[in-house]
């Protein structure tokens, strides 16, 4: 089951003190999609790793650490990339659509990926990390 194998990685990834919170958010969000998109349980041996599409790269690297083992996330944003100035290719538009689970950091700081994300069939399948319970967010700084 991947949903246990993400949650154990999580968990073990989750001692150092600073991380602890963002990664029990996280967590909590994690398992809300997975059990969202689980199978039945007659099903669940015939299913395979959640596809899942993270923007950026630093909730790539997130991400792909919780995922270990179960599947790798696909990166959107690659190199150089900027989700200020990002032209989709039909490979990437495809995977878009495919996917079971989109991860970004917000609607309002990715606003040129909202034209992209709003034409999906399935718009509850994307998770904005702004948003989680429990998190802090800081004043900009000048």
């Amino acid at each position: 089951m991947w949903g246990c194998q993400i949650i154990s990685k999580l968990i073990a990834c989750s001692t150092d003190h600073i991380f602890q919170k963002a990664y029990s958010c996280l967590l909590l969000i994690c398992f809300a999609a997975m059990s969202l998109l689980a199978p039945p349980p007659a099903l669940a041996k015939e299913a395979s790793a959640p596809f899942v599409v993270v923007t950026i790269k630093p909730l790539h690297s997130l991400v792909s650490t919780i995922m270990k083992d179960v599947g790798t996330p696909y990166l959107l944003l690659k190199g150089t990339s900027s989700p200020h100035s990002f032209q989709l290719k039909p490979s990437e538009a495809r995977m878009i659509n495919r996917a079971d689970l989109i991860i970004r950091v917000g609607a309002n700081l990715e606003v040129p990926l909202n034209k992209i994300f709003s034409s999906l069939s399935h718009p509850e399948n994307i998770m904005d990390m702004i948003e989680l319970k429990g998190l802090r967010l800081y004043p900009l700084r000048g």
